[in-house]
């Protein structure tokens, strides 16, 4: 993709540049399966998982940087934040207009932590086709 394409693909999805770029990487690495899912996840977990997590309900993966786990989480990791947690909370949930917080925090009656790799590839793929409610209403 172009970097004139990139740039009027982000616009039209509302996002950063950079944030688009992040959040292709991070799509292709949960539909590889660099990402193990978790369900729920400790310090013992931390030596007998040898690869990156992903749990849309928790704050801390094996980079240990806080909310590297989720979307959003990785998305920052990728783009070099200092904070990802910030970054993670500076998007609303609540907001429409805030299409990263709609990807970011799925509807309230769903268990974060249940959601797989595969729901989230689904989900980046509605916001990616322009989808105000990626995970569904």
């Amino acid at each position: 993709m172009s970097d004139r394409t990139q740039a009027a693909r982000a616009k039209k999805l509302g996002i950063k540049e950079k944030e688009l770029t992040a959040l292709l990487a991070v799509r292709e690495k949960l539909a590889s399966g660099v990402f193990k899912h978790v369900v729920s996840y400790d310090a013992e977990d931390r030596e007998r998982i040898w690869k990156p997590i992903f749990n849309m309900g928790i704050e801390m993966g094996q980079y240990d940087c806080g909310q590297v786990g989720c979307i959003g989480g990785w998305m920052a990791w990728e783009m070099g934040e200092d904070d990802p947690a910030l970054y993670v909370e500076e998007h609303d949930r609540d907001n429409v207009d805030d299409r990263l917080g709609m990807l970011f925090y799925p509807p309230e009656r769903r268990n974060y932590n249940t959601l797989t790799p595969r729901q989230a590839v689904n989900a980046i793929d509605k916001f990616l086709s322009g989808s105000k409610y990626p995970w569904g209403v």
